[in-house]
Protein backbone atom coordinates (compact mmCIF):
# COMPACT_ATOMS: atom_id res chain seq x y z
CA UNK A 1 0.00 0.00 0.00
CA UNK A 2 1.33 3.47 -1.12
CA UNK A 3 -0.17 7.21 -0.11
CA UNK A 4 -0.04 9.06 -2.31
CA UNK A 5 -0.63 13.32 -1.22
CA UNK A 6 -1.98 15.12 -4.26
CA UNK A 7 0.08 18.14 -5.07
CA UNK A 8 -2.08 19.27 -8.28
CA UNK A 9 -2.38 23.03 -8.68
CA UNK A 10 -5.62 23.81 -9.01
CA UNK A 11 -5.27 28.19 -9.10
CA UNK A 12 -7.02 28.24 -12.99
CA UNK A 13 -9.76 26.45 -11.63
CA UNK A 14 -12.37 28.60 -10.36
CA UNK A 15 -14.00 26.67 -7.34
CA UNK A 16 -11.96 25.21 -4.17
CA UNK A 17 -10.76 22.13 -5.32
CA UNK A 18 -8.44 19.96 -1.94
CA UNK A 19 -5.84 18.11 -2.33
CA UNK A 20 -6.18 14.50 -0.51
CA UNK A 21 -4.14 11.93 0.25
CA UNK A 22 -4.93 8.52 -2.14
CA UNK A 23 -4.02 5.05 -0.67
CA UNK A 24 -3.24 2.86 -3.63
CA UNK A 25 -2.48 -0.53 -4.33
CA UNK A 26 1.78 -1.11 -5.06
CA UNK A 27 2.94 -2.16 -7.94
CA UNK A 28 1.57 -1.44 -11.81
CA UNK A 29 -2.02 -1.22 -11.62
CA UNK A 30 -2.06 1.02 -8.73
CA UNK A 31 -6.10 0.51 -7.78
CA UNK A 32 -7.39 3.20 -5.11
CA UNK A 33 -8.29 1.80 -1.94
CA UNK A 34 -9.42 4.47 0.33
CA UNK A 35 -8.26 8.07 0.59
CA UNK A 36 -7.78 10.79 3.71
CA UNK A 37 -9.89 13.84 3.37
CA UNK A 38 -7.52 17.40 3.37
CA UNK A 39 -6.96 18.51 6.89
CA UNK A 40 -8.17 15.21 8.83
CA UNK A 41 -6.39 11.72 9.54
CA UNK A 42 -9.41 9.44 9.22
CA UNK A 43 -9.02 7.08 6.69
CA UNK A 44 -11.77 6.10 4.33
CA UNK A 45 -11.69 2.42 2.58
CA UNK A 46 -13.51 1.13 -0.35
CA UNK A 47 -15.13 -2.05 0.25
CA UNK A 48 -13.59 -2.98 -3.64
CA UNK A 49 -10.82 -1.11 -5.06
CA UNK A 50 -11.20 1.08 -7.91
CA UNK A 51 -9.23 2.36 -11.33
CA UNK A 52 -7.56 5.72 -10.56
CA UNK A 53 -6.74 7.76 -12.99
CA UNK A 54 -3.26 10.24 -12.84
CA UNK A 55 -3.71 11.72 -15.93
CA UNK A 56 -3.37 15.58 -15.66
CA UNK A 57 -2.46 15.35 -11.83
CA UNK A 58 0.71 15.42 -9.75
CA UNK A 59 1.59 13.79 -6.52
CA UNK A 60 4.35 12.72 -4.50
CA UNK A 61 4.71 9.66 -2.15
CA UNK A 62 3.97 10.16 2.07
CA UNK A 63 4.42 8.32 5.27
CA UNK A 64 1.65 7.69 7.11
CA UNK A 65 2.03 5.88 10.51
Amino acid sequence: MKYLLETTDWSNCECNIPNHTYIVEDGRSGRLLGYIKAGTTDKIMFSKPMNFDRKYREFKEVKIK
